[in-house]
């Protein structure tokens, strides 16, 4: 049952000084956040409170979503493996969208920071209904660990798409397919809200595009080092998008994967057939030079 989220706080001032400590305690219905800060101005105050409460509130939304849908792969693996036993391929791909909405978001951000070109007959639609037949076609062939399905599915995702657009001839009208896929993402950037359980989910309930592409403030304030920097969150984003310029296409992806899409990183490995351990070093290298680039600026 949805309760709205509640808010108390508790202020304590002290007889002999100026220093107000506040308690604040959000409960919502993944559970509650507690945040505690000291301070003489008011105003400054009660600003710190709500932006940790807002970033606390964002990092328990994305790990409740990651838990969930991982804890979910094995129920819906039941439904998957009666499909194709039943040779229904349509109830199946749509089952698998259930489980795994942002396959399409992930095609995209990956050719976005490809450097090869197709012809212009090729369309996004075509690629993602290869994907689809291809992992409904090697289903048989999953991991038999039920919690490495995810990781398997994103890994078929990156070799159909790379044996795909490898069809493709170029010619004298060929284009990037960057280009295409950067305008798909604009068609990505549609307005979600939250479910009582902090899903996402899309006001035009489009079929299998995953989410909003949010903003990157709203996305990295999540990750602790950077909850103490002297910035408001929207100054991050110009920050990140001149960062992400440094780095080569596989980093930009694997970042991109990670924050916009919420993947993990052994589905990020997966999905661009990196070692696991180098896309932990990878993001965390990158929000250490985001870190600094802003502590820089600041100074």
């Amino acid at each position: 049952r949805y309760r709205r989220p509640q808010l108390h706080i508790r202020l304590f001032q002290s007889s002999e000084t100026e220093q107000v400590d506040v308690a604040a305690c959000l409960k919502f219905s993944g559970g509650h956040i507690r945040v505690d800060e000291q301070g003489s101005d008011a105003s400054e105050l009660a600003d710190k409170v709500m932006i940790k409460l807002r970033i606390y509130f964002l990092q328990q939304s994305m790990t409740n979503r990651r838990t969930k849908r991982l804890k979910s792969v094995q129920s819906y693996l039941v439904g998957l493996s009666d499909l194709k036993q039943e040779a229904n391929q349509p109830q199946f791909d749509q089952l698998l969208k259930q489980l795994m909405p942002t396959i399409r978001g992930v095609v995209v951000q990956y050719l976005s920071n490809s450097r090869r070109q197709v012809d212009p007959i090729f369309t996004i639609d075509d690629l993602i209904d290869e994907v689809y037949l291809a992992i409904y076609e090697r289903f048989d062939q999953r991991p038999t660990a039920d919690q490495a399905f995810t990781a398997w599915v994103y890994q078929v995702t990156r070799e159909t798409v790379d044996r795909i657009i490898g069809r493709y001839g170029l010619n004298a009208d060929s284009i990037d397919v960057s280009t295409i896929a950067r305008l798909e993402l604009k068609e990505l950037e549609e307005p979600f809200t939250t479910d009582a359980e902090g899903d996402l989910i899309m006001y035009d309930e489009l079929d299998d595009i995953s989410y909003a592409r949010k903003k990157w403030s709203h996305r990295l304030f999540t990750q602790d080092s950077l909850l103490e920097l002297p910035v408001e969150p929207e100054a991050v984003d110009a920050t990140v998008s001149k960062l992400l310029q440094q780095n080569d296409d596989k980093e930009r992806t694997a970042f991109e994967l990670f924050w916009q899409h919420e993947l993990t990183e052994s589905e990020i490995a997966s999905a661009l057939g990196m070692p696991e351990q180098k896309v932990e070093q990878l993001l965390h290298g990158m929000t250490d030079k985001l870190v600094d680039s802003i502590k820089t600026s600041k100074q």
